[in-house]
This record gives C-alpha cells, structure tokens and sequence, in this order.
C-alpha cells in the first residue's frame, strides 16, 4: 500500500461531506482512507456510512466514547498500512490534485521525511479571503518553528511511515498542539518540504477546536487579571474544565455557531471579494459580538467606500504584512 489517508472527526456533519468527496475525487486513486469517528452523537455516523457503503477505500474505525483528535488520530496511524500517511481534516477541502503532486515530491526527493501544501482560507460561507504559501525552503521552515511560529498546515502534510516510527511512540503526545509537538522532534531530523501552492482549502468558523480554545483562554486570562473577584478561584477552574472539554469534546451535541465571529468572516471573504452591499450586512450582524464589534465597525465603514474602501485596506494591510514579516525573520525596528 503506497499511501493512507487519514481523518478523526467529531461532530463533523456541517462540513464532512465535503471533505469526504475531495479525497474521493482526487487524481491519484490509490490509498485507503481511514476515517476515524470519535465518539460523534450529530449525523456524522450515519454520513460515514453512505460514503463507506459507496467506495471500497473507506474504513471507519469508531470510538463509542469521545477521546479526542489526538487519540483518534493515533488510533488511526496504528491501523494505516501506507509507506506515505497524509492528514486530512473532517471540515476542510483538498483540491483534485493535491495527493498526486505530493506523491511525485517524495519520490522525487528520498531526502525529504515530509511534505505539506499552502493553503487557502475559507469563510464559514465558502469563499476564500486569504491564501497563505511558504516556499519551499526548510531551513525558512525551522527558523520559523525556531521562534515559536508553526509555518506547517497540519491538514495539508504527507509524510513517510518511517519518519514518524523514528518520532518515538505515541506519536501525537499533547491533546492540545500536538501537531506542533510532532514537528518539533522531527525538524532537526529530517528535511520538511514545501509545495508552494494552495492545494489544500482551511475552514475558519466557531466550530473548531482552536476558536474554542482562543475564546475560553481569553476568558480565563480576563478572570485571572481580577484579583478583586471573590469568585476568580471558582471562574478559572470553570473555565479551566470547559478548556478541557473544548479539546476532548463534550458528549452532548456542539453549541450554536459562534455568529459574531462566523459574519465577520464572512464579511472579510465578501469585501475581498467585491461584494460590498453583502459585506455591509455581514459586518453590521458581527456588531452584536462585542467582541469583533471594533473591527466590524471599521470594515462596515470601508465596506461604504466601495472599491475605494478596498484599496485602501489593501495599501495598510501591506504595510503591516511587510513589517510583521521583517519581525519574523528577525529584524527589529
């Protein structure tokens, strides 16, 4: 077997369809995909089933209890059989020729351990507002991950069976970052490689993990930073279990969308994309999340300005791009 794809998922049903159908539909045809269901109590089940009923290539491994990506996705590389393993997450998008491009880079390049893809960013609405490629360099690599900057598109990499056995067992060790972890043993190790292309579509909205986690440490922090609070102590260990859950998963049904942060992305990927009217009602629905009220505000007024409005975001943005990048490769001012 040349090559698994592998994909946990909890609670996936918004968005899994899709990732199915873009493996599915890729150019090269040969793996298997294994699918791990984590203990999913929405639709998720019943929709891995239509798809394994459909295609000989998918097998479902289930949890009956939730454990998390990082079990999931363990339990998953000790069922594999592939020499390369390739990560695919259940709410992003993989274009038809991704497997294929970085099936020919590893063969081409036996001293390569592993290699991701650039991606594109999707709003919660599908369109994409920013795409982001790193060149394919591994020493620009590890002196991002040097200065604490993870340039590595997790659900983008493809990587060989003997690299991750020379990691060490288990091979995902944190239940938070433990993309992160990996990467860090490997870097000095062997080489990471680039495939400077968007071939692999990020979902941004308020069902993942990372949003969780964001919104409950600022809370926490908020909570800490009040020593006048006779119900700090009570707030943070609250809050500490609710962080906790955000990376295992809770066994009821995921809450609602995060609205506020859900339309002002949408309201980026509209005003990025010309849509000026729409974008104006997607940042004023934002204003009720205090949140991105700030932001909201400002890009509802540049929403008014029309093409005037995008150019000049677009003329700022770069100066901050040019000096955020200057300070990443460590240039100070």
């Amino acid at each position: 077997m040349r090559l698994t794809v592998m994909m946990p998922v909890y609670n996936g049903e918004r968005y899994l369809a899709a990732a199915i159908e873009g493996i599915l539909g890729q150019t090269w045809r040969e793996f298997e995909f294994l699918i791990c269901d984590d203990g999913s109590v929405d639709a998720t089940p019943a929709i891995l089933r239509q798809y394994a009923q459909k295609d000989a290539r998918i097998r479902i491994l289930t949890f009956a209890k939730n454990r998390g990506q990082t079990e999931a996705a363990n339990h998953l590389l000790q069922h594999s059989r592939g020499a390369y393993i390739c990560r695919q997450d259940a709410d992003d998008y993989s274009q038809p020729e991704r497997l294929a491009r970085q099936v020919a880079y590893l063969d081409a390049r036996p001293e390569t351990g592993m290699v991701f893809t650039g991606k594109r960013m999707l709003a919660p609405n599908g369109l994409p507002f920013a795409t982001i490629c790193m060149p394919d360099d591994h020493a620009l690599i590890a002196g991002f991950m040097a200065r604490g900057i993870n340039p590595i598109v997790n659900g983008s990499f493809m990587i060989r069976r003997a690299v991750l056995l020379a990691a060490g067992t288990p091979t995902y060790r944190f239940r938070a970052a433990e993309d992160w972890d990996l990467w860090q043993r490997l870097v000095g190790t062997t080489r990471f490689g680039t495939i400077p292309e968007p071939l692999y579509d990020m979902r941004y909205y308020g069902g993942t993990v990372s949003f969780k986690i964001r919104t409950l440490e600022r809370s926490m922090l908020t909570a800490m930073g009040n020593s006048q609070d006779p119900n700090t102590a009570h707030s943070v260990t609250a809050m500490a279990d609710r962080l906790d859950q955000a990376i295992v998963g809770t066994p009821q049904k995921p809450p609602p969308p995060a609205t506020g942060y859900e339309s002002y992305l949408n309201g980026q990927a509209l005003f990025k994309h010309g849509r000026f009217r729409e974008a104006l009602l997607a940042f004023t629905a934002a204003l009720t999340d205090a949140e991105y009220r700030r932001k909201a505000f400002l890009f509802a007024g540049l929403s008014l300005l029309g093409p005037w409005g995008q150019w000049l975001h677009h003329r700022v943005a770069e100066q901050r791009h040019t000096y955020h990048a200057c300070r990443c490769l460590g240039f100070r001012f």
